[in-house]
């Protein structure tokens, strides 16, 4: 899928929520690190670069955590799901985000 595929399915997501009323802020985090695949990861892929497109202040879709940037190897049980380290890193970076709102 392209970028564009993948922020087609997630705004299609935000306009049911949307539908519902409920008009709190989405943060979209970048979460695609995954080295455990057939396909070698790259910060470029398709769905980081989506989950960068996505925000829009004026839609209260915001920017959440970049974990790709944030949670590296070391924290990391197999390369892809956080470990514990990774785990506070990213509840720990999420604090000034939420706070905000």
């Amino acid at each position: 899928m392209t970028r564009d595929q993948y922020a087609e399915k997630f705004m299609s997501l935000v306009k049911s929520i949307r539908a519902e009323r409920v008009d709190a802020p989405i943060d979209v985090s970048i979460a695609s690190r995954c080295e455990v695949t057939d396909v070698a990861w790259t910060a470029s892929d398709p769905i980081a670069d989506a989950q960068r497109f996505l925000p829009n202040a004026e839609a209260h879709i915001l920017r959440g955590v970049d974990t790709d940037a944030l949670v590296g190897p070391s924290d990391r049980v197999d390369d892809c799901d956080f470990g514990a380290s990774g785990q506070e890193k990213f509840a720990n970076a999420w604090v000034p985000i939420l706070a905000s709102h």
